[in-house]
């Protein structure tokens, strides 16, 4: 089995060389580094790595990159990695050596790390290697708000025609990863440790302005128009407003500007599917977005108190 990594870049010259010596040059891997308009020297860094592929396009945005990745992609399965981030070289044998049990399943969800943190932690839901469906994800509200860390069946999302959205820039993996839940017929779990994530100032993932609470509500009508199962919609659009309201708290903006620049009523309510775990904040949320917001409000004010 091959994995095709599709690394998009933008003026990554100094830090894309972590991300490519972790992949470059390991037997049944393909790298596809598309060089995403960039004015430094990323495409001739990345042109050194032994066995790796430039693709250089115009300035198109991060999933403009990365569908430019997907179409290119010649392996059986592809997994997302960002320019400043990198996998882990012994998980990466694991799930190479394991690969043929799987080997029929859409979607299959590694351990993506922070340092010791884990992302999406997974392990106390779903025992690894084991088949299961999008139906038993979503009792236990697993949906995540990254693709890195996941392998996709290429034919799978070729298939269904299962791209990023172009024109968003928030939350653009939450819809694309709901969209290819939605769709799928089986998902595995791996336990291996294979996303690797580093966080520097000013990157996407930390950055927040008021500005941006229109991008959220755009994100939830994309949403509802690329994910077709209405309980998997409505879970993303519900993990969408618990970031959404996160960030709004820490930056003191009320209830009433998120509700009224993201036009959130166009949304709610909100499906709460029976014997969900979430769907108890579901029901507060389509009560209340007030309330829910204070709710969000005081469990980041745990947060911060246990530090």
């Amino acid at each position: 089995m091959h994995i095709s990594f599709i690394v998009p870049a933008f003026n990554a010259a100094a830090r894309i060389a972590t991300a490519l010596r972790s992949v470059a040059g390991h037997a049944d891997v393909e790298v596809i580094v598309v060089d995403d308009g960039s004015s430094d020297d990323t495409a001739a860094v990345a042109a050194a790595f032994p066995g790796v592929t430039v693709i250089r396009t115009e300035n198109g945005g991060v999933s403009a990159a990365r569908n430019v990745g997907i179409q290119a992609a010649s392996g059986d399965y592809i997994a997302l990695l960002d320019d400043d981030d990198w996998i882990d070289s012994q998980a990466l044998d694991a799930v190479l050596s394991r690969a043929v049990e799987w080997k029929a399943a859409d979607i299959v969800v590694l351990r993506s790390l922070v340092g010791e943190h884990e992302n999406y932690p997974w392990g106390g839901l779903f025992p690894a290697d084991q088949t299961y469906s999008k139906a038993e994800l979503l009792a236990q509200g697993y949906l995540r708000g990254s693709s890195c860390g996941c392998l996709f069946r290429t034919q799978f999302l070729r298939e269904r025609q299962i791209r990023f959205s172009e024109g968003l820039r928030i939350c653009e993996d939450t819809v694309f990863f709901a969209e290819s839940l939605s769709h799928a017929r089986s998902i595995r779990f791996f336990d291996a440790p294979f996303y690797r994530i580093e966080l520097r100032e000013g990157s996407a993932s930390r950055a927040f302005s008021p500005r941006e609470i229109k991008e959220y509500g755009k994100a939830l009508a994309v949403a509802g128009a690329h994910v077709p199962d209405l309980a998997v919609r409505d879970l993303a659009r519900f993990k969408i407003l618990v970031i959404l309201t996160a960030r709004a708290v820490s930056q003191g903006i009320g209830p009433a500007q998120v509700l009224q620049e993201c036009a959130l009523e166009a949304y709610l309510p909100l499906a709460v599917p029976k014997g969900a775990v979430e769907g108890w904040k579901l029901k507060l949320l389509n009560r209340s977005y007030r309330w829910f917001y204070r709710a969000v409000a005081w469990r980041e004010k745990l947060r911060a108190v246990r530090g």
